[in-house]
């Protein structure tokens, strides 16, 4: 198995997966996908990524610091599309994991998700993460 390296989101790699969520949004749009992107503006400079051991970038999280309280709130975790399903998977396993040492790091003291894919919250579950208001909400108290 090969190994993954965890690493600080680069300018670069935001650009990167900028265009993998774009592709998504307008994969999602059918007919009308030329009328949408996905915004940059939403995309932080703060965030993690996952490489392979040849620098390949195979996923991404973006992870936003509220200046008012100690909260960070992970926004999207967003996988490469050439990746296997069994490298999304455990890129994105990795990235659940190391979210919270990132962001306690950056003086959050709570980390807020919020998705609505039920393997992505079985991730977040097993990795300690609570039910909010909701199912799709979770939570970890850093």
């Amino acid at each position: 198995m090969s190994d993954y390296l965890i690493d600080e989101m680069t300018g670069t790699d935001a650009e990167q997966s900028m265009l993998w969520m774009d592709a998504r949004v307008r994969a999602e749009c059918g007919e009308h996908a030329e009328h949408y992107h996905f915004p940059r503006m939403w995309i932080p400079q703060t965030g993690l990524v996952v490489m392979d051991e040849h620098h390949g970038l195979l996923a991404v999280a973006f992870v936003y610091f509220e200046k008012t309280a100690a909260i960070a709130y992970c926004g999207w975790l967003v996988a490469n599309p050439a990746n296997t399903p069994q490298e999304s998977y455990r890129a994105i396993k990795l990235l659940v994991n190391a979210i919270p040492t990132y962001a306690r790091k950056n003086g959050a003291k709570c980390l807020l998700t919020v998705y609505g894919n039920r393997g992505l919250n079985h991730i977040l579950e097993r990795a300690g993460y609570q039910n909010g208001e909701t199912c799709e909400t979770k939570f970890k108290l850093l």
